[in-house]
């Protein structure tokens, strides 16, 4: 006899056993990579970007991972709230001033100097903007993910031009 999978709403869970929201393990999850989605039964709604939702409901599986991470995930909400300047995150995650700024910038601004919706917050506007103006909600280490995957594709791109 096969073995029932037991599953437990993933809102009451993350509020009761990890002690965050929603917005931070859906955070947490893309910059880790950890693809909570395919832990959900599929009963419910799935939406296209793999961010789950209170309403998901999670296996064992996610549970036991999550409950792991539970450290990590308040270190990562710690930091993604706290106000930092590119400097700070640069300090944060050994990279350059100047490097993350471009990052930090991407995230906060679009080309045309609006905010992005539910993006990074700061209070100074596009055009006076520099590595000392302070941001929040945005983690050091999703700026970290995005210069390695950016990275990733240039040296895999030198090696396609380099084997044509």
């Amino acid at each position: 006899m096969r073995k029932q999978t037991t599953y437990i709403n993933l809102g009451d869970f993350i509020y009761k056993e990890i002690g965050c929201s929603n917005r931070i393990i859906n955070r947490f999850n893309e910059t880790y990579d950890l693809n909570l989605i395919k832990y959900v039964r599929h009963d419910k709604p799935i939406n296209m970007f793999g961010e789950v939702r209170n309403y998901h409901e999670l296996n064992h599986v996610a549970q036991s991972i999550l409950i792991g991470l539970k450290e990590d995930i308040h270190a990562y909400k710690k930091d993604f709230y706290a106000s930092k300047t590119s400097i700070i995150i640069a300090e944060r995650i050994d990279e350059s001033p100047e490097l993350v700024f471009k990052y930090v910038y991407k995230s906060t601004f679009s080309n045309d100097g609006l905010f992005f919706s539910g993006g990074p917050r700061t209070i100074v506007p596009y055009n006076d903007f520099k590595v000392s103006s302070e941001v929040r909600d945005i983690s050091s280490f999703q700026i970290l993910r995005d210069i390695q995957m950016d990275r990733r594709m240039n040296l895999l791109r030198k090696f396609n031009g380099n084997n044509n």
